[in-house]
């Protein structure tokens, strides 16, 4: 049994380390998370230990040749298939700058059925497009059993029509290459040899109401295997089918039923059980997957996305991978949930990097505090430059809570800012800790344009046919802007707000002296003003987010 893997360099993970529990361990988070990576981490330590001591630890009792490490091309390494050897390392760099060697290591730590604790590694050494070299981190130390009892599944990916008798190694060459439909009735083959038919059989029946028959093959005159089915009808039998024939989900259950029961006292790494099934037919096979793996004793780690299942698995048990590295999860299984549901990748690098988000309506409001913070604060105009945002549309309150809280989940440190137009405000208790809310005095960001002279100074300094017709449009504007703003508005707009929105007002403006915007350009406005014109509203809102940035 496995407790703990520790990985150094190897895809993904530059340092990583988590630990697994003796019956299941489930890994959660997006895609493109880790977790196949984690399960693949395992299945290729247990493969290089074989092959390293078939070609060095049983060929020599020199200890000085096994120092060598043991040969492996490319095209051996069926647990992890890469196009080329480099792409199993960390961002791809198989030295220093120095020019000197990295190396991938895989240490795992586990307990033998006499229950004496153990540690093994492997480290690998780079050695070309096709070729590597491995060996144990401690030549010293001897191999645990568990080395040979570690098998992969991953997900369905379809069935034959027609499938050839295949020994071990090509199955696992057809698994560790994603194809583990092409030796489904090998893996049947093998349940009906092992005497545990009649239990595959029942528990089919049971959750597909179908009636399995008995494998055909005969080595000596059939060239291919055949599995056969029939569906079950209250009077009747239906017609003999062949398994080519089922559906998605009656297969990929099928395909976790054999590998279970063809791999007893063993350690099971699986991909996505729950792909291609039914919600309903989720919880009967995950209830189902845990009874007869202990039954067996076999130790179980899946990775998955599956509501059903994490709500079906204990805390304790539940491996979170979100951005860098793997943690084991003490809390609420439903914010892992909406955690899966709410957030990206990308976002949970942000996080996890950041350790800040700026939350507010659209993408047009932080062109706009830009455009401000470089005029008035240079230290928070840097910061800004690469703050980690995002856009809630329509100033959604939920929206900014749901995301804070599932992305406190990967970085618990968090620190949270929301700018929000002058909206109903939201109760201090309802806001998550570590998010701050603020809002603006006036009724959107937009308002803060509304600068009579900044308008006309616009207006007049962008690029037209004619110098008569940009006067032209320049006393446009300042028409316009005198006869539709409230004379204290237009006469001291600092000190006196536009009784509107003040995107709704701009629009009009510029559609009536012809001259064409978009509103995600609103920051050139902003750009053009003198540090007079902004406004105190937004001096403080910059220094209240200095402050929590910092």
């Amino acid at each position: 049994m496995i407790k703990k893997i520790t990985i150094k360099n190897f895809k993904k993970f530059a340092d990583a380390a988590y630990e697994v529990n003796p019956a299941v361990s489930l890994f959660v988070g997006p895609n493109n998370g880790g977790k196949t990576t984690a399960l693949q981490a395992i299945a290729l330590w247990g493969s290089l230990i074989q092959e390293w001591n078939e070609k060095k630890g049983r060929a020599s009792k020199s200890t000085a040749k096994k120092r060598y490490g043991a040969q492996v091309t490319r095209n051996a390494i069926y647990a992890v298939p890469v196009q080329e050897m480099k792409l199993l390392w960390f961002n791809t760099l198989t030295q220093t700058g120095k020019q000197q060697p990295i190396k991938i290591q895989i240490i795992a730590d586990g307990i033998d059925k006499s229950g004496k604790e153990w540690e093994y590694g492997i480290e690998l050494n780079y050695g070309g497009q096709e070729v590597l070299y491995c060996k144990p981190t401690d030549l010293t130390k001897d191999i645990p059993e568990d080395v040979y009892k570690i098998f992969h599944l991953p997900p369905l990916s379809g069935v034959q029509t027609q499938e050839l008798k295949v020994e071990l190694g090509a199955q696992r060459h057809s698994i560790g290459e994603g194809r583990p439909g092409e030796i489904l009735r090998n893996l049947l083959l093998q349940v009906q040899e092992k005497g545990k038919w009649d239990d595959l059989c029942a528990q089919i029946k049971n959750m597909f109401n179908v009636q399995l028959e008995k494998t055909s093959f005969n080595p000596s005159t059939d060239a291919y295997i055949l599995v056969r089915y029939r569906e079950v009808w209250p009077r009747n039998k239906g017609c003999l089918l062949e398994i080519a024939n089922g559906g998605s989900g009656f297969l990929q259950f099928l395909l976790l039923a054999a590998f279970l029961y063809v791999h007893d006292n063993s350690i099971l790494l699986i991909d996505e059980p729950d792909s291609h099934m039914h919600v309903r037919l989720q919880q009967g096979m995950y209830v189902w997957l845990q009874q007869i793996a202990a039954k067996n004793n076999v130790q179980l780690l899946i990775s998955t996305h599956s509501e059903v299942i994490i709500n079906n698995t204990d805390t304790d048990y539940i491996y979170t991978f979100f951005g860098k590295d793997p943690k084991s999860f003490k809390g609420d299984k439903k914010q892992v949930i909406k955690a899966l549901e709410e957030i990206s990748t990308i976002e949970i690098l942000n996080a996890q990097e950041k350790k800040f988000v700026l939350f507010a309506e659209g993408d047009t409001d932080f062109p706009l505090l830009k455009s401000w913070a470089t005029n008035l604060k240079p230290d928070i105009s840097k910061e800004l430059n690469d703050v980690f945002r995002i856009s809630t549309q329509n100033n959604q309150i939920d929206v900014a809570k749901r995301k804070f809280c599932s992305l406190k989940i990967v970085e618990p440190s968090l620190k949270g800012f929301f700018i929000r137009d002058n909206v109903s405000k939201t109760e201090s208790k309802d806001i998550p800790p570590g998010l701050d809310v603020c809002y603006w005095p006036r009724q959107e960001i937009e308002n803060y344009l509304i600068i009579p002279s900044v308008l006309e100074r616009f207006v007049s300094k962008q690029e037209s046919p004619g110098e008569l017709f940009t006067q032209e449009r320049t006393e446009r504007a300042k028409q316009y802007l005198k006869d539709n703003l409230p004379p204290k508005v237009y006469n001291d707009p600092l000190n006196n707000d536009y009784p509107g929105k003040g995107s709704d007002f701009l629009d009009e403006f510029f559609r009536e002296v012809d001259f064409k915007i978009n509103k995600r350009d609103y920051w050139q406005i902003a750009d053009m003003m003198d540090k007079s014109e902004i406004h105190q509203d937004i001096k403080k809102m910059l220094t209240d987010l200095q402050k929590v940035i910092e």
